[in-house]
């Protein structure tokens, strides 16, 4: 049941975005990160999420909701030779987990 439901959010988010099909994984991430740090009516989860409930700590949310899935976005092109732009416009794909800082997106 759970699979089906991230699958279709998935399906939903890639059809309304316009996004390549080759970035499914991408939502699929953001999808469940999501998924996971949304408190559910489930009893057993006593009114917290799951995130809260395996870890003991609240999840954050604040690099999920900055930018929203393939929202166009302008980024820093450190790599640019000198006379080129260094701002460079792109579509975030969601956090970059284990890159640069907690706000860091793909």
């Amino acid at each position: 049941l759970y699979i089906g439901l991230l699958k279709e959010a998935v399906r939903q988010h890639m059809k309304e975005s316009g996004a390549p099909l080759v970035f499914w994984d991408y939502c699929l991430e953001r999808r469940a990160r999501v998924h996971n740090l949304t408190a559910k009516s489930n009893f057993k989860l006593h009114g917290r999420n799951s995130h809260e409930v395996t870890m003991g700590e609240e999840g954050d949310i604040s690099n999920l909701w900055r930018f929203g899935w393939y929202e166009w976005c302008i980024f820093c092109d450190r790599k640019a030779p000198f006379p080129e732009e260094t701002e460079v416009l792109g579509h975030c794909l969601g956090p970059a987990r284990g890159q640069g800082n907690e706000m860091a997106q793909w």
